[in-house]
C-alpha cells in the first residue's frame, strides 16, 4: 500500500453537541475519525484523541527533527554511534508506516 499523503492537518478532537460517547477528530474540510465508547468517555478517551489530532504535526516534526539533526551530526562527524542509528532507523520506520511506504522507499526518497 502506497498512500500519496494523510489528510492535511492541522487536526483537532472536539465533541458534538449533546453527545457523551464520541469524540471526533477532523480538520477544517470535515471529520476523519471518530473516538467512541458505549458507556460514556473517559478521560483516557480525550488523551487519546488529543494525541491523534497531532499526528500530522508529530510526523512533520519527527522528520525535520530527523534530517536536520542526523545530516548535521553525518556531516560533522562521519557516522553515527550504535544508539544513534537504532534511533533513526525506528523514526525512518514510523514515517514509512505512517506513509504506507516501505523502508526501502523511506530510504530513496532521504537519498533524493
Amino acid at each position: 500500500m502506497n498512500i500519496d499523503k494523510h489528510t492535511p492537518g492541522p487536526w483537532f478532537a472536539s465533541d458534538m453537541v449533546g453527545e457523551t460517547d464520541s469524540i471526533w477528530i477532523g480538520n477544517k474540510d470535515g471529520y476523519i475519525a471518530q473516538v467512541t465508547r458505549e458507556d460514556g468517555l473517559t478521560p483516557q478517551d480525550w488523551i487519546d484523541a488529543a494525541l491523534m489530532s497531532v499526528a500530522p504535526e508529530l510526523l512533520d516534526a519527527l522528520k525535520e527533527l530527523l534530517s536536520a539533526t542526523v545530516d548535521a551530526h553525518l556531516f560533522l562527524v562521519g557516522d553515527l554511534s550504535a544508539e544513534a542509528e537504532r534511533a533513526r532507523e525506528r523514526a525512518m520506520a514510523v514515517i514509512a508506516k505512517t506513509e504506507g511506504k516501505t523502508m526501502d522507499e523511506i530510504l530513496e526518497d532521504d537519498e533524493s
